[in-house]
């Protein structure tokens, strides 16, 4: 599940959706539990994370490997923003959009 999960899963919220309702519908199945049931105590009780967190894992690790520059990187004094990651300059609006 986790293949390509950085690429496609900013594609658009529809497609992380999709895959959500067919994973809470195996956890359903797994935990016993009523299709009107919640199963977020599910997935915590069987250790399972759920697409969107798989997702924002993958891009928040991808960054961290790619060693992206911070604020404090380009400057020797204390800034407010010296965790925010400082971005390469692009052309195109795609890198405009931010995971959500």
């Amino acid at each position: 599940m986790r293949y390509g999960l950085a690429v496609w899963g900013g594609s658009s919220a529809g497609n992380l959706n999709k895959v959500l309702v067919l994973q809470k519908k195996a956890i359903r199945i797994l935990a016993d539990l009523e299709p009107q049931q919640s199963c977020r105590q599910a997935f915590q009780a069987l250790s399972i994370m759920t697409i969107t967190a798989l997702y924002i894992q993958e891009v928040i690790l991808h960054a961290h490997r790619l060693n992206f520059q911070t604020g404090k990187d380009f400057h020797s004094y204390n800034i407010r923003h010296a965790t925010i990651y400082v971005l390469p300059p692009h052309r195109t609006s795609i890198f405009e959009e931010k995971p959500s």
